[in-house]
């Protein structure tokens, strides 16, 4: 037998490190004593190989049975999906299926009837918060499923639009710095010009087409960001300038408006890439009507949803034409 290695171990000596079998420790350690040890190491040691091989085997036997109720998991729910969509699924790639999860995004610009100004002590009505609800239902009772729909709104009350065609690079109130912060825009919906309509004129100067001008070239610096930004499948839609308390008082500022629908209407039926559509605005100013302010300018809560109910229908179709 090869010689064995000791140590000697003090009669004080008393803690764990003297040794597993060294419980009264009150003697200097013989060779006996060392070779008893020994042996009873070897086969604690040995008992902890069996115990180890046990456990590896115990754990790479679970690592399998868990990969393979994985796959087999897997293949069964390949399976139990329809024919179709698993051919769609494999035909689309990843790529083209996480772009028809993504939400489409819209953003409504324009002036206070925009923002949601509505009667004297009222607080704010935004039609982009119901236009978003009636969207969303739409596409919920949709058999194709609905791409999620989300829309932002910006509107500043007094506002004109020779002066957000002039300012499109504006960093507070400019569409192209909006543009670039929304990166999946698919559509922005401008409702401005009523402003317009109320700014007195040079002599000589053909308000309704100075008018009209601004807003055409609103939306096409806007088209412009939009394609600027990497984006160039994205769309505008003009909603016409409604009626008001002022244009049935002011002929020829309800001739203004008048011109100036109709010239969007053919602005945007003529637009390359049909990228620009336009929409009346979906009911008349009537004196009285529960819709309307008293101010016979803005609406109220109730116009204002009636507003969006009106327009979800028209942005629908316009979003479901949007390549993605």
């Amino acid at each position: 037998m090869p010689g064995v290695k000791y140590r000697d171990v003090p009669s004080d000596d008393a803690s764990e490190d003297a040794g597993v079998d060294n419980v009264v420790a009150t003697q200097p350690l013989e060779l006996e004593a060392a070779h008893v040890r020994r042996n009873n190491a070897e086969l604690l040691w040995l008992r902890i190989m069996v115990a180890s091989a046990c456990f590896f085997a115990l754990l790479l036997a679970a690592v399998w049975f868990g990969v393979h109720d994985g796959k087999e998991e897997s293949a069964a729910s390949h399976a139990s999906l329809p024919e179709e969509a698993k051919k769609e699924g494999n035909e689309m790639g990843d790529g083209a299926a996480a772009s028809r999860s993504l939400p489409q995004e819209i953003f409504c610009y324009g002036d206070s009837l925009t923002y949601g100004i509505s009667c004297p002590g009222r607080e704010a009505h935004p039609y982009a918060v119901y236009l978003e609800q009636e969207l969303n239902n739409l596409y919920a009772s949709d058999p194709a499923g609905p791409p999620a729909v989300q829309i932002q709104h910006m509107g500043t009350p007094g506002i004109t639009a020779s002066y957000l065609e002039s300012h499109l690079d504006d960093a507070r109130l400019g569409a192209c710095p909006i543009i670039s912060r929304i990166p999946t825009l698919s559509l922005m919906i401008i409702l401005i010009g009523t402003n317009d309509l109320g700014q007195p004129a040079d002599d000589g100067k053909d308000v309704a087409k100075s008018i009209f001008g601004s807003i055409m070239n609103l939306h096409g610096g806007v088209l412009s960001c939009l394609e600027g930004a990497g984006n160039g499948n994205l769309h505008t839609l003009a909603i016409g300038i409604p009626g008001s308390a002022y244009q049935n008082r002011v002929k020829v500022a309800a001739d203004h408006a008048a011109f100036i629908n109709d010239a969007l209407e053919a602005f945007a039926a003529d637009y390359p890439g049909h990228k620009v559509s336009y929409l009346d605005f979906p009911f008349d100013y009537e004196s009285g009507d529960p819709k309307w302010c008293v101010d016979g300018l803005h609406l109220t809560e109730e116009g204002y949803k009636e507003l969006a109910r009106s327009l979800a229908p028209n942005v629908k179709a316009i979003l479901d034409k949007i390549e993605r």
